[in-house]
């Protein structure tokens, strides 16, 4: 079976959820399909990163789409003539970058003057048309003829309007990583703009998400709970296959004894990271550092721009670390998300790792899981009080809880139990 799979995000470094949720099951299905995963690459760590990622997934094929701005390849390959210092070359190359992923309409954004913190504040979010560049399109376009496909897939919301470059009869694939327009919904409750503004928005993008969906013959959604409001939404060639928890993430830490600090993962790069953390810092954390003097440690990319700090507390930014398996013992890892829908893949490898989560409501949705059983749900300052004080108090329950968390991925989200499920729906769509 011929699979032709076109992403926004490289599968690589695994340092955000898209990255794993794609790496995990190209893992298993490289063993039992003919996968192309065509890249777009807009720097040179871009095309350095797919030629790791060829190492690692050695039966799966990459093509390479290189949308890096002419200038900045020109420089780099006549740097060794310049008398320019590395610095200042490093500089300019970040400068040229950033101008270009601004004007380039098929680029993810990252705001960098989110002060409001406020999804509708952010154009790129809220306009559900994404242009694609002509010299994308025009080499897309190319490899879809090339060859004979049994499957197109596309994955994330801003790949999902190039269903119109199939063949009209082939079969198509739409995996929702995260629905716009669900994402908007929940970002309502917390937004600056009035209600009929939001209301405004939400509805554009409604119509336009769910006209597209179904232009492809199965839209995937990682849980039942996407399912339902996207079936809500008039959409009815909706499958359920979440993503897998990798293999080696199920690791033995050392076993949870007392707690000690808490820990935030994830980088500045996803707003719903920067906007859960902020309101944590900002409402929650001076609280528990006055009655616990926990530190709270974060992994992964935070500019100095994003990073965020409290007047009571003590925040520590480590960065992108390659085995968080040392940073996390005796630690209860936070997930303040306010703003999203589908499954947080922290939370997946959190329990699988046997780590005391505490999340929200809506960080929980689409798992199964239940409170004080397999995780921990706070939505306000005082139930933050009432988790910790439960867990510093009664060790043995913990470890019940860590079991339960653990045995629930390893049933559900194994890999061999999510590829076989992909692998049904690649079989029934090519057999009708």
């Amino acid at each position: 079976m011929k699979v032709l799979i076109i992403p926004i995000v490289i599968p690589y470094p695994l340092d955000n959820g898209g990255a794993v949720a794609q790496f995990a099951v190209l893992e298993y299905l490289q063993h039992r399909c003919d996968i192309t995963v065509c890249c777009l690459a807009y720097s040179i760590n871009d095309i350095s990163n797919i030629e790791i990622l060829k190492s690692k997934l050695t039966k799966v094929r990459f093509e390479i789409i290189d949308l890096q701005d002419k200038r900045i390849k020109n420089t780099q390959l006549d740097i060794s003539k310049r008398t320019i210092s590395k610095n200042f070359f490093d500089f300019l190359k970040r400068i040229i970058r950033r101008f270009d992923r601004a004007r380039n309409t098929d680029y993810p954004k990252v705001l960098n003057n989110e002060s409001s913190f406020d999804e509708f504040k952010n154009s790129y979010r809220i306009n559900p048309v994404i242009i694609k560049r002509e010299e994308l399109i025009n080499q897309l376009s190319d490899l879809i003829k090339s060859e004979q496909w049994d499957i197109f897939q596309t994955e994330f919301y801003e790949m999902a309007d190039l269903v119109g470059l199939f063949p009209e009869k082939s079969k198509k694939i739409f995996v929702s990583h995260e629905s716009r327009t669900l994402r908007l919904e929940s970002a309502k409750k917390s937004s600056n703009s009035s209600i009929d503004f939001c209301e405004y928005i939400i509805s554009i993008n409604k119509l336009y998400e769910t006209e597209i969906l179904k232009k492809y013959d199965i839209v995937i959604v990682f849980s039942n709970d996407d399912k339902i409001r996207l079936s809500n939404y008039g959409l009815s060639n909706i499958e359920i296959s979440a993503f897998p928890v990798l293999s080696s993430d199920f690791i033995e830490i050392s076993p949870f004894k007392k707690l000690k600090q808490l820990v935030f993962i994830g980088g500045a790069s996803h707003y719903p990271n920067r906007e859960g953390f902020k309101w944590f810092v900002e409402n929650i954390y001076p609280s528990i550092f006055e009655k616990y003097k926990l530190p709270l440690i974060v992994l992964g990319n935070w500019s100095e721009e994003f990073k965020v700090y409290s007047d009571i507390g003590n925040i520590v930014y480590k960065g992108f670390v390659e085995s968080i398996s040392n940073e996390i013992v005796d630690s209860v890892q936070i997930v303040p998300v306010r703003i999203g829908n589908g499954i947080r893949t922290k939370i997946l490898v959190g329990m699988a790792m046997r780590m005391p989560i505490i999340t929200t409501a809506l960080g929980v949705e689409g798992i199964p899981v239940k409170d004080y059983n397999d995780i921990f749900i706070a939505d306000t300052m005082y139930e933050y009080i009432e988790k910790i004080d439960y867990i510093l108090k009664s060790e043995d329950n913990i470890q019940h809880l860590l079991g339960n968390a653990y045995e629930f991925v390893r049933k559900n989200y194994s890999q061999e139990e999510v590829g076989k499920r992909r692998m049904k729906i690649y079989n029934k769509l090519k057999n009708d």
